[in-house]
């Protein structure tokens, strides 16, 4: 994947540019477009390895594993964002967090109450051919040809915890019309 700090594509409509830019809470957007059918749909939580490059990124070392959480933002019940979080051993296990027992709450919501620091972003555009992009659309039935992505890294307790947020074609075919 071809991780950019910029969005120079000009390929990209100016409310999805703005989606993805938008440095503010993901999670409060969303239940702002959809406040009465906003919802979490964990799909996948796990102690696995990671790559290299998400290694360096999270700071951990190639023998630890990390907390690998999947899930659906969703609004009028339909999957707006597919979201990838990776978090540290130490951090996922902090008892004032309660990380292990998120279930279906937003990450979001609590990093950003917690006044956790927040990266740049870095965006990606996803293509079939991309792991995540598999990941992303696996339970969808609205499929398209790329999706736009973007990633971030938090940091809380001197931990961190990486986030990747794909927007899905449910959110970009709505807020482009």
């Amino acid at each position: 994947m071809n991780w950019q700090s910029t969005l120079s594509s000009t390929h990209i409509s100016e409310p999805l540019r703005e989606w993805l830019t938008n440095k503010g809470s993901l999670t409060k957007r969303l239940q702002e477009v959809d406040a009465e059918h906003f919802s979490i749909n964990l799909l996948s939580e796990a102690w696995k390895p990671i790559e290299q490059e998400e290694q360096s990124l999270l700071k951990v070392t190639q023998d630890e594993l990390v907390k690998i959480r999947q899930v659906y933002l969703c609004c009028f019940n339909q999957p707006w964002v597919f979201g990838k979080t990776l978090i540290s051993e130490k951090l996922a296990n902090n008892p004032e967090l309660n990380l292990n027992k998120l279930g279906n709450n937003s990450i979001g919501s609590l990093l950003f109450a917690k006044k956790a620091v927040r990266s740049e972003f870095e965006f990606c555009l996803l293509s079939a051919k991309d792991i995540l992009y598999q990941q992303a659309i696996m339970n969808l039935t609205v499929k398209c040809e790329n999706l736009w992505t973007r990633r971030s890294v938090f940091t809380l307790y001197n931990q961190s915890i990486l986030i990747y947020e794909v927007f899905l074609p449910d959110l970009v075919l709505t807020i482009n019309k």
